[in-house]
């Protein structure tokens, strides 16, 4: 919805230069929602990328485990289905 630049974000609009934030309506140089100078959210971005290619996170998605919605209630189970009985065995959640 005319942004770029945003990584690790979900249901943006309207800004650019954003990293791990969720529903921002024209925003820039934004962590975790929160504002930032130009110059700070690069030298954060950069230093938080580097920590997540370390620990081996960069490039994933974001735990299954912290998903708000039951495995069958999300778009997952239409690319890579399940029984509830393989996802409760996972540890996931399962919506009735």
């Amino acid at each position: 919805m005319n942004s770029s630049d945003l990584f690790y974000c979900l249901y943006m609009e309207a800004s650019k230069n954003c990293f791990a934030c969720v529903s921002m309506m024209r925003n820039e140089y934004c962590i975790l929602n929160k504002q930032y100078t130009k110059e700070e959210y690069e030298e954060l971005v950069l230093w938080i990328v580097e920590h997540m290619k370390t620990t081996g996170e960069w490039d994933e998605f974001f735990p299954m485990k912290i998903s708000l919605f039951g495995y069958n209630k999300c778009s997952a189970q239409m690319y890579s289905p399940m029984t509830k009985e393989e996802v409760t065995a996972k540890g996931l959640k399962w919506d009735y």
